[in-house]
C-alpha cells in the first residue's frame, strides 16, 4: 500500500480511496476471475468501488453495535487473536516477529 500510495498521487486522496482499493485488489490473482469478467462493462470497476465502500460502512457497524452490545455477540467475539492467528498463518504472514507467534 505505501508503495502504491507514493507512486499513485491520486490515491491519496480520500475521494479516490475506495476506487484505488479496488484497483490494487485487481491486481491479485485470486480476484482475476471477477474482474476478467467485468472487462467491457462500462463503470463496471467504480461500482466496485462503491461496493467495497459499502461494505466498510456496514463492517464498521457491525463493530461498533457488538462492541457496546455485548448480548448480540457471537459465540466467538472472544476468539479474536486465534482467528487472526489462523488467517495471517494461511496467508503466510504469521512470523517469529507476529504478536501471535507461538
Amino acid at each position: 500500500m505505501y508503495k502504491f500510495l507514493k507512486e499513485k498521487v491520486q490515491a491519496r486522496e480520500r475521494k479516490n480511496k475506495d476506487l484505488a482499493c479496488m484497483k490494487l485488489l485487481r491486481s491479485k490473482t485470486k480476484y482475476a476471475p471477477i474482474f476478467e469478467a467485468l472487462k467491457g462493462i462500462d463503470g463496471a470497476l467504480g461500482l466496485l468501488a462503491e461496493l467495497g465502500a459499502d461494505f466498510s460502512t456496514y463492517d464498521r457497524s457491525w463493530r461498533d453495535i457488538l462492541e457496546s452490545n455485548t448480548e448480540l455477540r457471537g459465540t466467538d467475539y472472544r476468539e479474536k487473536k486465534k482467528l487472526e492467528k489462523k488467517a495471517l498463518r494461511d496467508m503466510g504472514r504469521l512470523s517469529a516477529y507476529s504478536p501471535y507467534h507461538n
